[in-house]
């Protein structure tokens, strides 16, 4: 399905208008916002054009302009200030001073929260700015008519049907246990706090709804627009923008046929048409969009509530980032290591990266991040029967010396405090210890058999230096693999559907059918991989990023017991002062 942004009822033709003079948005004359053709299931809003009434010629480039939105008629962080600031959009001094003054106030309470200030995007704080707004609307508070109009007849008209629209979940609980692993545990403490900080500062009725109405539609509707970072630069960032009347206009990758993009002299938004990707046939034509060449389908079902049809003009792929339950990092151990700790230490995402290629789920093994999850599956290079890893549980009196060593202090100086901050970094629900690399001893032969601390990237350089080390390994997590998927499916098969949101049904049954469809290729002995596929040399994947780690909200570690007993730095390394030399910057900073 391709339908993003679902409405009650579309903008008339004299609220269209509105929008255009309020916003100083000019337009071909043939553009309208209509009920979207792309599904008869729901209403759908879209952009429209008349064919006829484009113009006779075209740009340099072959593109019509559709649309143009002055920038200070588009809502981001910095224009939202701009806008907030500025006494004209204001009737009288004591309004403008009154509400900039709250907005300020209540806008830096919401920043101090942990659960805000551990997953901060641009997306989310214009989510706070909304919010905001909303309440002070209906507070007796005056706003500027843009960010008025703006809230509401397009954000709170707005009914996505996402992750984001059904907070707060029927059930919370079981989703968290179910699917925090993939970052629902973050958007349901983000989305708690959001409501109980907007609770304590106001007595209205209805927050919980309208709040998740407005997560709902800014996730959906908000536009990576590039911004240039200087006049003589080619280099240039983005913004998380909400730009009126162009968020109107769908996805469908194999039916583009415009873009949108930021005029380097005013940096005013255009939508520009490509007139030769029209239909000469059908004098009006939709226009669609691509929100991301790349389609993962977790993040384009959470944030826009739907899942698109496998596109051809993206490689003709889609991905699924399948994050594993580190529940059942408890269940089974490779060679005996605690993934969840070995995970942590080394920064890696616990995921699987799926390709959904015509009828087929592949694993992509193409990817770097494919080779870090597989290294706690490599076997000694020497003792086949023993892991290539082996964990330091005293890993703490290496810090203290390493500190000790770079600011001419005792050892004792530091034991204690590295004892404590280790404990509490692995128990942490962070999926990431961020610290440096002296827990786990890697066993590797290269001039000769030998050990030592390294980081994810050595690693790879030397665990997988042969194809055989390379595919013995990759063996064994073929196995893991396996049985994680029978322990998942049963785990999911035990939900009881009807208990939660549509968004999380969707979500779980599409799970299934990729863990599903894995088990059947491994049964069936094809292909499971992505290098293993015939002609995929040939078929290059486009880079899909792997979902971030987790802050807050991974798997908590069980208190791990430290013996204070004999401990030699020489049984955990063969190169000391490499190690000291390379994470010295950290260790001096502690002086």
């Amino acid at each position: 399905m391709t339908f993003p942004r679902l409405a009650s009822n579309c903008p008339s033709g004299e609220v269209f208008q509105l929008f255009v003079a309020k916003f100083g948005v000019s337009h071909n004359p043939g553009l309208s916002v209509k009920n979207s053709t792309i599904t008869d299931e729901v209403a759908c809003n879209g952009l429209f054009v008349r064919q006829a009434k484009l113009p006779e010629g075209c740009r340099e480039d072959g593109l019509v302009e559709l649309l143009r939105i002055p920038r200070e008629s588009t809502f981001s962080i910095h224009t939202i200030l701009e806008i907030l600031n500025d006494k004209s959009n204001y009737k009288t001094e004591a309004a403008f001073l009154k509400t900039s003054s709250t907005v300020k106030d209540l806008f830096g309470t919401f920043c101090q929260s942990s659960a805000i200030i551990s997953r901060v995007s641009e997306t989310l704080l214009l989510v706070v700015y909304f919010v905001i707004f909303d309440c002070l609307s209906r507070s007796a508070y005056e706003l500027p008519s843009v960010i008025k109009l703006y809230l509401q007849q397009v954000l709170l008209k707005t009914e996505v049907g996402s992750l984001y629209s059904d907070l707060p979940l029927k059930d919370a609980c079981v989703v968290r246990q179910f699917f925090g692993h993939y970052g629902v545990g973050g958007i349901l403490d983000v989305f708690e706090m959001v409501v109980c900080l907007v609770q304590r500062s106001f007595s209205l009725d209805d927050i919980v709804e309208r709040t998740s109405r407005i997560f709902a539609a800014i996730s959906s509707r908000c536009l990576e627009i590039p911004e240039e970072l200087s006049l003589d630069s080619e280099d240039f960032t983005v913004n998380s923008t909400l730009v009126p009347i162009l968020d109107y206009a769908n996805h469908d990758n194999d039916k583009v046929n415009a873009h949108f993009d930021v005029d380097r002299g005013n940096c005013d938004v255009v939508l520009l048409l490509d007139r030769n990707a029209l239909d000469e046939k059908n004098d009006e034509t939709e226009v669609f969009i691509s929100y991301s060449p790349v389609e993962e389908l977790f993040q384009f079902e959470t944030a826009y509530g739907f899942f698109p049809k496998l596109s051809q003009n993206s490689a003709g792929v889609q991905f699924w980032n399948l994050c594993i339950d580190q529940n059942y990092f408890k269940v089974e151990k490779p060679w005996g290591i605690n993934l969840d700790m070995f995970y942590k230490w080394f920064s890696i995402k616990p995921c699987i990266q799926c390709v959904l290629y015509e009828d087929q789920v592949l694993i992509n093994d193409a990817i770097e991040e494919f080779g870090e999850f597989l290294l706690p599956f490599a076997p000694n290079p020497v003792h086949g029967e023993e892991s290539c890893f082996q964990y330091n549980i005293q890993a703490y009196k290496s810090f203290a010396r390493f500190a000790s060593k770079a600011n001419d202090r005792s050892e004792e100086d530091y034991l204690q405090h590295f004892r404590e901050y280790i404990d509490s970094r692995e128990k942490s629900k962070d999926q990431a210890i961020a610290m440096p690399q002296l827990a786990w001893t890697c066993y590797f032969v290269g001039d000769r058999y030998t050990y030592a601390r390294l980081d994810k990237g050595q690693c790879i350089d030397v665990v997988f230096e042969s194809d055989d080390a390379y595919g013995c390994t990759r063996d064994l997590f073929t196995d893991y693999l396996r049985n994680y998927c029978f322990w998942r499916i049963r785990a999911l098969t035990l939900l009881k559907f009807e208990d939660f949101s549509l968004s999380v049904q969707k979500i779980a049954r599409l799970e299934l059918l990729v863990l599903n469809k894995i088990v059947d290729q491994l049964n069936a002995g094809e292909p499971t991989f992505w290098t293993d596929l015939n002609g995929s040399t040939t078929l290059k994947l486009p880079k899909c990023p792997l979902p971030p780690l987790l802050q807050m909200s991974g798997e908590c570690l069980a208190e791990i017991s430290r013996p204070d007993t004999n401990f030699e730095e020489s049984e955990y390394t063969d190169f000391f002062d490499e190690e000291l030399d390379r994470y010295l910057d950290f260790f001096t900073q502690l002086s």
